[in-house]
């Protein structure tokens, strides 16, 4: 809880500095521990002297990655980006649709151990599957068996269905 609380200051000293930013134009702003114990009595929470002495570096930068920000002249003309686009500027994608190319599986067989089944890949498992060297109810059991079985160490299941795995196997 308390890193959220930390969070939120950081959160809401960024929003107070970049309205400030405004008010104070080319001087230099400096944050002190009072500006934490100001933050700190808005939010409703409190730090330790050494956590607020360890924040004052990591907020001097957030202002100043602020500062550099303003900086920068971005007309209003400038729409806001509402969609991701990841591609290289003026690259051109063919929209001619060629076939799938798949890597070659041919060479997977099943282990003599089962359990080694937990490290092949997805392609691995689709060619047993697809080979008819394990059947897709076996290989939902296993896999289920693993997670009851490491869910306690590895905190990674929130609810179980297994009777849903079992009827889509």
């Amino acid at each position: 809880m308390k890193s959220f609380k930390k969070m939120l200051l950081f959160v809401l000293f960024g929003i107070a500095c970049f309205v400030m930013g405004a008010f104070i134009g080319d001087e230099k702003f400096l944050i002190t521990g009072d500006d934490i114990v100001h933050a700190e009595k808005i939010i409703g929470i409190s730090f330790t002297q050494t956590e607020t002495d360890s924040m004052i570096p990591m907020l001097a930068e957030q202002l100043k990655n602020i500062d550099n920000m303003r900086k920068f002249d971005l007309p209003n003309s400038v729409p806001p980006a509402f969609n991701f686009n990841p591609l290289p500027t003026g690259k051109i994608i063919s929209k001619v649709q060629t076939p799938l190319k798949t890597s070659d599986y041919s060479k997977t067989v099943m282990p003599a151990d089962i359990n080694q089944l937990a490290y092949y890949s997805i392609g691995q498992l689709a060619f047993l599957i697809s080979t008819k060297k394990i059947t897709s109810v076996r290989l939902t059991e296993f896999y289920l068996g693993r997670l009851k079985k490491y869910a306690t160490q590895l905190h990674c299941v929130i609810t179980f269905t297994d009777s849903l795995a079992m009827q889509q196997a």
